[in-house]
């Protein structure tokens, strides 16, 4: 029975070495990950970090993409941020028109100026009374009317996994080596 439950060990662990040999990543110029592939798009790469969001990323530049994550978009689409103030202060929201507007994802507003919406935050009914393309447009004044929304929150790299400022650059997609990551530290030498 032993040798059984050795030999189903064995097989466990080299079922798992080629699932994650075979997953594709993203990593910089550095070889630091950057996150997992997900997808190219029409100027970006669709990314997914190790904490779960989704995010865009320009593969010759390093930089985060600055509109919503998805194929139907133009490039200058960008969630609007809304409040209920009149004058844009206090929490943000954003209001999920499709899919692409979920929480889990991060979206951009400039060069270091980034969102996310929490992952598995619940849609809660609000009236903004006022909105912004980015924290530095001028506030806009809504006429209050209910709608669905999200919080929306200042990029955490703690929480999120993606950094603002830009990877290092040119990115390429490479191939996750999960034995040569577990001895990374000389483990076997020891």
């Amino acid at each position: 029975m032993k040798n059984w439950t050795l030999a189903g060990c064995i097989a466990c662990l080299s079922f798992g070495q080629v699932a994650l040999a075979d997953a594709p990543i993203l990593v910089d110029a550095n070889q630091q990950f950057v996150g997992y592939y997900s997808g190219t798009e029409l100027t970006y790469i669709r990314t997914i970090s190790r904490t779960g969001y989704v995010f865009g990323v320009e593969m010759q530049s390093g930089a985060l993409i600055t509109t919503r994550v998805g194929p139907q978009y133009s490039s200058n689409t960008i969630p609007t941020l809304m409040f209920l103030t009149v004058d844009c202060t206090g929490p943000a929201f954003v209001s999920p028109e499709n899919e692409f507007d979920l929480p889990g994802y991060v979206w951009g507003h400039g060069p270091a100026d980034f969102y996310y919406a929490l992952k598995g935050a619940v849609p809660t009914m609000r009236s903004p009374a006022s909105a912004k393309q980015s924290p530095t447009d001028p506030c806009q004044v809504l006429t209050p009317a209910p709608r669905l929304t999200f919080p929306a929150f200042p990029n955490d790299p703690d929480v999120t996994g993606v950094q603002s400022t830009p990877y290092a650059p040119p990115l390429s997609i490479s191939l996750f080596d999960a034995w040569n990551s577990l001895f990374a530290d000389g483990f076997e030498a020891a």
